[in-house]
């Protein structure tokens, strides 16, 4: 199974317990880095600390600590000791609750859920207040998008869905419409989140994601990402579904981890295993 997130930060563990000197490096194909017995007690401390910090946004507890020191310790941080710890951590609940809790603060500007189930609530007693069916269509639609969005940690733990459906949901429900009103807003702030850039505007219609991502989400036929689309739905499959959205994606994971872009094979290669997996880990 491929790996995205542990195989990065399984790089930061090697930023850790690498040597460098001042000569010229050769790159040994299929290499890895072997046990380690000289790595410092601190040093692995520090590791697992880090490891839950970034992937649960807490510190361990008493024993977690403890676990993640004696899978870590066993064969002196070897790369597969490493790995049974990473897949220990990303197997708790608490992950799928942190991937929501990182989507809704970089999408939704970390939107309460408290907030998204009064909605549902709300929209609930409207729905028992009208009988018009235009009207009552509407309030489902508006109901139906919330209680997917709220189901999104459940689902995700479950393999209901992947991580590029958290991302769906989360650009497809009323509050994602109310922050960024109007086609061009959301057509801008879709690229700015998930892209880390705007869509390009050259006078070239055929090179202007802005204008034929504004065209396809307004309802008129057009292409982007050369994919050709006539809705707002059909605009999210096109994006979610490129090589430029697993790019980015690849890209906000290096920086959040990493604090540095990836190099341009690394970008390859994970991109190409993101976008086979759909999914982080």
């Amino acid at each position: 199974m491929n790996k995205i997130l542990p195989n990065i930060l399984l790089v930061v563990m090697l930023l850790f317990t690498s040597c460098y000197y001042n000569k010229e490096d050769f790159v040994v194909p299929n290499n890895q880095a072997p046990p380690d017995p000289t790595v410092s007690n601190l040093v692995k401390e520090n590791y697992v600390n880090k490891i839950y910090i970034s992937v649960l946004g807490r510190k361990p507890l008493e024993d977690e600590f403890d676990q993640g020191l004696a899978i870590i310790d066993q064969d002196n941080l070897s790369l597969e000791n490493r790995d049974d710890f990473l897949d220990l951590v990303f197997k708790k609940p608490e992950y799928f609750n942190r991937v929501y809790e990182l989507a809704r603060a970089d999408l939704l500007n970390g939107l309460d859920t408290v907030l998204i189930l009064e909605y549902i609530f709300l929209l609930d007693f409207l729905l028992q207040q009208t009988q018009d069916t235009g009207e009552r269509e509407v309030l489902i639609y508006e109901q139906s998008r919330l209680i997917q969005l709220r189901e999104v940690p459940q689902e995700l733990e479950s393999g209901n869905i992947d991580v590029v459906e958290v991302h769906r949901r989360c650009l497809n429900n009323l509050f994602y419409d109310e922050i960024n009103m109007g086609t061009e807003n959301f057509v801008v702030s879709v690229f700015q989140n998930l892209l880390f850039r705007f869509p390009s505007s050259a006078e070239n219609i055929e090179n202007n994601e802005l204008e034929n991502g504004k065209m396809i989400v307004d309802g008129f036929e057009s292409v982007l990402f050369f994919q050709v689309g006539s809705s707002k739905q059909e605009f999210m499959d096109i994006f979610l579904a490129s090589n430029d959205y697993f790019e980015g994606q690849v890209r906000g994971l290096y920086n959040r981890f990493l604090f540095r872009e990836p190099d341009s094979e690394e970008m390859s290669a994970l991109a190409v295993a993101y976008a086979q997996d759909r999914d982080y880990v």
